[in-house]
């Protein structure tokens, strides 16, 4: 006898209880909830998230939406660099004396 659909938890609230512990699962049917005593999770409590910390450090500092880079010109050269170049290279492109001033 092939399992009925309506004799598993699916978690949405239909649950049968007369189901066999011995009938096989179907193929994936999809996920299943297990009820359980106590609490399973608990929240930690509301916090900063890293974006929103690095931009109040941005503003405290005085820094433009580019920050650290002085413009959009100089952020968009390090995308570049980063896009392009290896690592070794970005070290040698740093120390060029036009760079460096």
């Amino acid at each position: 006898m092939s399992p009925n659909m309506g004799d598993y938890d699916m978690g949405d609230g239909n649950n049968n209880d007369s189901l066999d512990n011995d009938q096989p699962l179907p193929p994936r049917l999809g996920h299943f909830v297990k009820l359980y005593p106590d609490s399973v999770v608990s929240t930690l409590g509301q916090g900063e998230t890293i974006f929103k910390a690095i931009k109040r450090s941005q503003m405290e500092q005085a820094m433009g939406p580019h920050g650290p880079f002085v413009d959009g010109d100089e952020w968009e050269l390090v995308k570049w660099l980063f896009k392009h170049v290896s690592q070794m290279g970005i070290k040698e492109f740093t120390k060029l004396p036009l760079v460096y001033k």
